[in-house]
């Protein structure tokens, strides 16, 4: 192996020589990543702090989630039917 290596100019183990390069790439890509690693911790803290609300009071969670809920005009007309009919159906006697 010594004269083959002598006559290409001497033998470089590939290994070492990509080695060079591929230690470089943490380095380079750094600042494109470093927006979503940061936003990601952000979340993190964000999100333990919304899991605290949620397991030591849900229903408060529940109801603050509810607080601005309407009923549809039309969910109301549709609702007065079916209890009106309900109601004449156990004054006959019909109920199920």
């Amino acid at each position: 192996m010594s004269w083959l290596s002598s006559a290409f100019g001497g033998y470089k183990n590939p290994n070492t020589e990509a080695n060079k390069y591929l230690d470089q790439i943490p380095g380079q890509t750094k600042p494109y990543y470093d927006p979503y690693i940061n936003a990601g911790k952000h979340s993190l803290e964000t999100l333990t702090g919304e899991y605290d609300t949620l397991t030591n009071d849900p229903g408060k969670r529940f109801d603050e989630l509810g607080a601005g809920y309407k009923n549809s005009p039309g969910y109301a007309a549709t609702l007065r039917t079916a209890l009106s009919g309900a109601n004449r159906a156990a004054a006959m006697g019909q109920g199920g």
